[in-house]
């Protein structure tokens, strides 16, 4: 299931490219051991500024991005991601404090969809799941 999840999300050509903005050190280690479990490789940016910056240098096809993390916040990262006129990667939001009024926030930045800490294995296995559902309803109008 995940590996169709991820043929389909790359396209079924190259391979998938995922940026986890984070500035937590375990988080990221954390995240890098789940990534190689599915044997994907993931780029990090240890704050906002710098996962603005990763998104203007690549064409990523997914981001996890953190909602608390210095120079620029998870929110502000998005916004500023949103607004220009490159390919725009789908935009998962990570965070700790899951309200509606958090997801709400999270989807007026631009966020497409919202994750909950703790991450784990079978949390990032159903958001590449339910991603890939997205990406082939879009393809096939289902």
């Amino acid at each position: 299931m995940v590996e169709s999840a991820l043929n389909i999300l790359s396209g079924g050509g190259d391979k998938l490219r995922i940026l986890v903005a984070e500035d937590h050190l375990l988080n990221q280690m954390l995240m890098k051991r789940i990534f190689e479990k599915m044997h994907i490789d993931c780029d990090f940016a240890n704050d906002g500024q710098e996962a603005v910056e990763a998104c203007h240098k690549n064409n990523y096809d997914l981001v996890f991005m953190d909602i608390t993390m210095p120079l620029r916040d998870g929110y502000e990262a998005t916004k500023m991601i949103r607004g220009t006129n490159q390919r725009q990667p789908y935009i998962v939001a990570l965070t700790a404090n899951a309200t509606n009024e958090d997801k709400q926030k999270c989807f007026e930045a631009g966020m497409n969809e919202f994750m909950p800490k703790p991450i784990s294995l079978e949390k990032i296995h159903m958001m590449m799941g339910k991603m890939a559902k997205i990406k082939m309803d879009k393809m096939y109008g289902g």
